[in-house]
């Protein structure tokens, strides 16, 4: 082997050397960040509180969904009460009219 040929030799292990302290460094970030999450998991107190309110508002919302459920059928009869209170109007004005007629015709 030349000279030339060992430190070609030497640079590529101390590449290497440095992608595997790198892969090292890279896989310890991720056992880290794997603890973390699993530090977090379903019996951790936090999980416990944000599941507790995810019920409450659960709860909310199927009341909410049943108050507008009741809200939208009283606006339907109020919508349906509203069109026959302007039919019976419309035939009171034309009685009316028809009347006021009579009375104008006996008159004269």
């Amino acid at each position: 082997m030349t000279n030339k040929g060992m430190f070609e030799d030497a640079a590529l292990i101390k590449k290497l050397q440095a992608s595997i302290k790198d892969e090292k460094e890279r896989r310890q970030f991720a056992e880290n960040e794997l603890a973390l999450i699993k530090g977090v998991g379903n019996n951790s107190p936090e999980m416990k509180t944000a599941k507790k309110r995810i019920e409450e508002l659960m709860e909310i919302n199927k009341e909410h969904q049943q108050m507008n459920g009741k809200l939208y059928s009283e606006l339907e009869i109020e919508k349906k009460n509203h069109t026959l209170t302007r039919e019976d109007n419309d035939l009171l004005n034309k009685e009316i009219g028809r009347l006021m007629k009579k009375i104008q015709e006996k008159s004269y």
